[in-house]
């Protein structure tokens, strides 16, 4: 079985056989991938197209050549620009366009409900097209620009974002398996649940996510909880109240009357539950300092898994 880098560029990935139809880029095969793949059906057993497929002119005459040389359950790994950000709509060379709507059009509508434990969203409205091919959704990935990594989002708030927010992505990643022949759910768990390939560049983008997250975290401050003498202004400290004069019969009026206050207070504060624990308050505040230089190069990713995998 054969690996094919489709699209490979002057980084061909490993053990595969690169194609490309840039002559620069010293591919195995000059190709370009709008024409008919030079590979016989059911040949492939895993095919990466790392920003390629977004120059196609045909997308889905493509990814129709893509389901014909791959076998049953082989792995097709796609890295392509964000629709949603300005940086790839002004491109005038991008011709297809990816989003987190695009599995839904790869897959047969009846297996719709399959991807939403990979995508974690369901789209309201998916037009009923007849599909030719049969692509299962095992991960999709999403790379944040810096502005959006920050833990004041957490993935769900990112994906609500995504629906009404532009310039919030800069790549997506998907991993599909090719399904030709009857498959259960428990099959593809295991193939979303195994060691997914990626390209180098993916690998070195993660570790820059890394870096851009933890710095991130650092401007996060907690502050601690307020003691209880600290949250109650009106009650002086014990040195205080020794200092204050007394009167002729060693009483305090100015305490006197503090505590007719305090009276007066506790009347008005509702009740709590007996065993009701105290809760606790906490200040979080939010750094806003610009970056170092050398941290930021790269966008933020946040991974989507499926829910139902299986273990060995």
């Amino acid at each position: 079985m054969q690996r094919v880098d489709l699209g490979c560029g002057m980084n061909k990935h490993r053990d595969c056989i690169g194609i490309d139809n840039a002559a620069s880029a010293s591919p195995d095969i000059l190709h370009d991938l709008n024409d008919r793949l030079p590979l016989e059906e059911d040949s492939v057993s895993y095919l990466l197209a790392s920003r390629s497929l977004e120059y196609a002119t045909d997308l889905r005459g493509v990814m129709q050549e893509i389901y014909r040389v791959c076998k049953h359950k082989a792995v097709v790994c796609i890295v392509a620009p964000h629709a949603q950000a300005a940086i790839h709509i002004a491109n005038p060379s991008i011709r297809s366009y990816f989003n987190e709507y695009t599995p839904y059009y790869l897959t047969p509508k009846e297996h719709h409900h399959e991807i939403v434990s990979a995508a974690q969203f369901s789209p309201e409205f998916i037009p009923a097209e007849e599909i030719e091919v049969d692509f299962r959704l095992l991960r999709m990935e999403f790379f944040y620009f810096p502005l959006y990594l920050s833990p004041l989002y957490d993935p769900g708030e990112r994906m609500s974002l995504m629906e009404v927010q532009l310039n919030m992505v800069d790549e997506i990643l998907y991993h599909f398996v090719v399904v030709k022949q009857p498959i259960t759910k428990e099959e593809i768990s295991r193939i979303a649940g195994s060691d997914l390939e990626v390209p180098e560049r993916i690998k070195e983008r993660r570790l820059h996510d890394g870096m851009l997250t933890r710095h991130n975290a650092e401007n996060v401050i907690i502050e601690p909880e307020a003691s209880a003498k600290d949250e109650d202004g009106d009650k002086p400290s014990a040195d205080a109240a020794d200092s204050k004069p007394k009167g002729k019969a060693g009483a305090s009026k100015p305490k006197a009357r503090s505590d007719a206050k305090a009276k007066q207070d506790s009347k008005l504060k509702p009740k709590s539950k007996p065993g009701a624990a105290k809760a606790s308050k906490r200040t979080i505040q939010i750094k806003m300092v610009e970056p170092e230089p050398e941290i930021v190069r790269r966008p933020s990713r946040v991974v989507y898994l499926r829910k139902d995998e299986v273990k060995d």
